[in-house]
């Protein structure tokens, strides 16, 4: 019986996470329709960061908890031992870090973010969904 409780809430929680995230994704979008491109960035960060979880909690049942998006990435990349997740933190680690320090700045800092990097956070999200799929998924 209680075996079977645990095994729901774990279900429960990386249902969560997932779910989170997809959340957040569409609050970046309205953020861009609105103009709010430093919410773009938070948002686009915490869905990735929140999938990424997800991911990691699929494979070893528990994940890091660490706020760093790279640290996070470079973790994944080691339980899934995939080229794919390691060539996409090398082809995105400069957008992986404006996300990282949208992250540290949306509540302590006054750094504003361009339209021009909101749609490129945007679009980084289109290539995640592809590794993932590619990668992760099959």
């Amino acid at each position: 019986m209680v075996k079977s409780y645990k095994l729901k809430i774990k279900l429960s929680y990386v249902s969560f996470l997932k779910e989170r995230a997809e959340k957040f994704l569409v609050i970046a979008q309205v953020s861009f329709d609105k103009g709010f491109y430093d919410m773009v960035l938070f948002n686009v960060e915490q869905y990735i960061q929140l999938y990424v979880k997800y991911f990691i909690y699929l494979k070893s049942g528990d994940y890091p908890k660490s706020h760093d998006l790279i640290k996070l990435f470079n973790y994944l990349k080691t339980i899934y031992e995939k080229k794919c997740v390691d060539d996409f933190i090398k082809e995105n680690i400069d957008l992986l870090s404006v996300l990282q320090q949208a992250y540290i700045s949306s509540c302590y800092m006054p750094i504003e973010y361009t339209r021009d990097q909101a749609e490129k956070v945007l679009r980084l999200v289109e290539e995640f969904k592809e590794m993932v799929q590619q990668c992760l998924t099959s």
